[in-house]
């Protein structure tokens, strides 16, 4: 089973997500959740069905009929499907409910993490505690937000 665990200030804070670029992680899913906003994306890139659960149906992606292996996933661990479901381009994220509570917390994989799945905070020409930067997709640094 994977290891998740909550994202913390104590343990995450000077942490920054490294998008991810190597889908090996993913190489034995057979099926890969989906949310109902991703079908229409999703319909004409791969084979999608509902797996019975106990709660009633999950919207899946098919990547494969046979156990253990994604057909979307080279052996080199690139992406060669047209459309990448959600759940696959957040890892190592994922939102899980408390046990006790409705509500839905920010969890992280912790051995992606001590893998290297993240970098260290950038920080700015100032060096106050809380300013920092990030690298946006075009390359530009900008400024976090809190």
């Amino acid at each position: 089973m994977t290891e998740h665990a909550a994202i913390s200030p104590e343990r995450h804070a000077k942490k920054v997500w490294k998008p991810i670029t190597d889908y090996a992680f993913a190489a034995a899913d057979t099926v890969i959740p989906l949310v109902g906003a991703e079908l229409s994306k999703t319909i004409s890139a791969m084979p999608t069905g509902f797996i019975k659960q106990e709660a009633g149906y999950e919207l899946v992606a098919i990547t494969s009929l046979q156990a253990g292996m994604n057909l979307y996933v080279a052996p080199d661990g690139k992406w060669i499907g047209t459309y990448i479901p959600s759940a696959l381009r957040g890892y190592p994220f994922k939102l899980a409910q408390q046990a006790s509570a409705e509500n839905l917390i920010l969890c992280i994989n912790e051995p992606t993490c001590r893998a290297g799945a993240l970098g260290r905070v950038a920080r700015s020409d100032t060096g106050a505690a809380g300013d920092c930067q990030v690298r946006s997709r075009s390359g530009r640094l900008l400024p976090c937000r809190g």
